[in-house]
């Protein structure tokens, strides 16, 4: 049996036929992977973040009890520490801190305070105001702290080794360029 016979592979396909079929294949494969694969956008700066901090953002935490306020505030502005590991080894702590990822971020909260909330009736639910500077990934659309994009009205949790509150990105300063 003759693989091509008068043009055609196996007698039957025509090789032009064919060389079209694998560039509209190769083409569709492509785009496939364009759309669904890739990590959500290139970035325009290097993947490491900049040396100094190069973006200050406010989040604000509403509807919170005023007793975990209280702590939390207490809690970012308190003095560093030494936290013990489970192999006796230890580690430097700055309350104020971001962690993300399960690993420290290069952003730190630079102010934590607490806000009256005008529809307390009894003043039990407060907001709760931190600003953050931060080292960020500057990619195409946002900032990335870590793995959280910062843009004004995002979500955005404020993590540190001892506070976790959701709260929404109020605003943000591009600093340094």
């Amino acid at each position: 049996m003759k693989i091509v016979k008068n043009g055609r592979l196996f007698g039957k396909l025509n090789i032009v036929d064919v060389l079209i079929l694998l560039v509209v294949i190769a083409a569709v494969a492509f785009l496939a992977v364009r759309m669904v694969g890739g990590s959500g956008g290139e970035t325009i700066a290097a993947d490491e973040p900049s040396a100094q901090a190069n973006l200050r953002y406010t989040v604000l935490c509403e509807d919170v009890p005023l007793t975990q306020a209280e702590n939390a505030v207490a809690a970012v502005t308190a003095e560093d520490y030494e936290l013990k590991l489970d192999d006796d080894s230890t580690l430097e702590v700055s309350p104020n801190q971001i962690f993300n990822s399960n690993k420290f971020q290069d952003a730190q909260i630079t102010s934590a305070e607490i806000l009256p909330q005008d529809d307390s009736a009894d003043g039990q639910r407060v907001t709760v105001r931190f600003v953050i500077e931060a080292t960020a990934k500057n990619t195409v659309g946002s900032f990335v702290v870590g793995t959280q994009e910062v843009r004004i009205g995002r979500d955005y949790t404020v993590k540190t080794v001892d506070i976790e509150m959701l709260g929404t990105v109020s605003a943000m300063e591009k600093l340094h360029g």
